[in-house]
């Protein structure tokens, strides 16, 4: 059920990230304290109602992006005229064993990729893209060419 709520629940798969790990098949299934606490964790969540705004082709979205150490999240948002913006759609997801390893300026450049591939039918057009990463200014710098590193990764 909790996963039916996903898109409105901020990094839903990052806080549920150690329950999902007792699902694998190489690990005992173990149900411990820690386990207890993300549960009830998830079941408060479930109770808080964060209010979402109803998408509106006339308004500015703004597509804000993230990575951490285990998992990748995306937030659309509209752009109020009095200056506040209220989500309209989370996504989040853990990442791979491979993608673990990743750079950080690589997981940053992930998470917007992702982001902006998952919420791409609000994004054509015109949109804001925020992240906290200053290195990925260069990706999407005017006056510069598209780096060696980045050249292949983009799709």
């Amino acid at each position: 059920m909790v996963n039916y709520y996903e898109r409105f629940i901020r990094n839903l798969p990052e806080i549920l990230e150690p329950l999902y790990q007792l699902l694998k098949k190489d690990i005992t299934f173990q149900w411990d304290h820690n386990c207890e606490n993300i549960f009830k964790k998830a079941k408060s969540i479930l109770m808080f109602d964060v209010v979402l705004a109803h998408y509106n082709p006339n308004l500015p979205v703004k597509l804000a992006c993230d990575a951490s150490q285990h998992g990748i999240g995306a937030v659309l948002l509209h752009v109020y005229p009095n200056g506040t913006e209220r989500p309209i759609a989370f996504a989040s997801r853990i990442l791979s064993k491979a993608e673990e390893g990743y750079s950080v300026i690589h997981k940053e450049a992930l998470a917007v990729y992702w982001g902006v591939k998952k919420f791409c039918q609000y994004l054509i057009g015109h949109f804001i893209l925020a992240s906290d990463h200053k290195p990925l200014l260069a990706l999407f710098g005017e006056k510069k060419g598209i780096p060696v590193m980045a050249a292949g990764r983009l799709q």
